[in-house]
Parts: structure tokens; C-alpha cells; sequence
């Protein structure tokens, strides 16, 4: 059944690139090219994921769109960290930052900073581990984002659990 659900989405997301690439709608072809690698990304074909959020990212570079580039960039060094290519992911996610910064963008930096908080928890950097998960839960508390207490109360009890501090 999911492969079914797979091969239909990549069907309806096909059809809408297509189309969206002969209306020559370039902001529409990222979100799709976008959602394609998600999917890939999900279904662990890393590689392919890689490639579509890539060409994503190029085309909202191209339209100068801030957004859609801070959130390829967020992407790809999400794919990145899953590949095990921890310094290319923190340069994606240090550029996803930077761009969320400049536009205000107040739940990506939640979102980066716990992700960099895994890599220093995969790389054996726990005090750098501690230091994104508390940033970003700080964040998430100075602008009530709960999915960033969930998720970073999560990523601190991994830290203690590894670091032996079970109180």
C-alpha cells in the first residue's frame, strides 16, 4: 500500500511540474521540486531527495526567493546530516539562518538550531549538543513554539541520557 501511495504522489507531483514548468510558473516548479525530494528524503532515497532540493534550491535562488532558499537550504542540510556529511550540513543550515534572520523568520531558527544540536549529539559534541538544544528551546519559549519544547526536551534528554545525568 505504501508503495502505491508513493508512486501515486510522484505521479500527481510529475503532472503538476510539468505543468507548472510549461506555465513557466518557476516559484510553483521549487515548491514542487521541493515536496519531491521530501518525499524521497522520507523514503530514505537520499541521493534522489538530494537532487530534487538541490534543483529546487537553484530555481528560488534564480527568482531571488528568500524564503523558498532558506528553506531548500534547511532541506538539504537535513538530507546532508542523514548521509553523514556533517560539515555540509552545518553549511546548509548555517546559510538556512542566516536568510531566516534577515526575514524575520522566527521558527526555522527554532528548527536549524535543534538540528545542529543532533549533529554535535552524532558527532560526540555534547556540550555543543546542550548548548543548541537550550538555544533553541529558549527560542521556543520566548515565541511559544510548542513543537520546539517538544522536540528540544526530547534532543536534552538524549543529551543527559548519553552524558549519564538521569536526574
Amino acid at each position: 500500500a505504501q508503495v502505491v501511495a508513493l508512486t501515486q504522489a510522484l505521479e500527481y507531483y510529475t503532472g503538476s511540474l510539468e505543468l507548472a514548468e510549461s506555465e513557466q510558473d518557476t516559484l510553483l516548479q521549487v515548491v514542487i521540486l521541493n515536496n519531491i525530494g521530501e518525499l524521497y528524503n522520507k523514503e530514505q532515497d537520499l541521493e534522489r531527495a538530494y537532487g530534487f532540493v538541490l534543483e529546487s534550491y537553484e530555481l528560488s535562488r534564480q527568482i531571488q526567493s528568500k524564503d523558498d532558499l532558506s528553506r531548500a537550504a534547511l532541506n538539504l542540510g537535513n538530507i546532508s546530516r542523514e548521509m553523514g556529511r556533517y560539515e555540509e550540513a552545518i553549511s546548509w543550515y548555517q546559510q538556512s539562518l542566516q536568510l531566516a534572520e534577515e526575514m524575520g523568520n522566527i521558527i526555522r531558527p527554532v528548527q536549524i538550531l535543534f538540528n545542529m544540536g543532533n549533529i554535535a549529539m552524532d558527532r560526540g559534541e555534547y556540550e555543543k549538543a546542550e548548548e543548541s538544544f537550550r538555544e533553541s528551546l529558549a527560542l521556543s519559549e520566548e515565541y511559544q513554539i510548542r513543537q520546539g519544547f517538544y522536540y528540544n526536551n526530547l534532543g536534552l534528554g538524549d543529551f543527559y541520557r548519553v552524558r549519564s545525568r538521569y536526574d
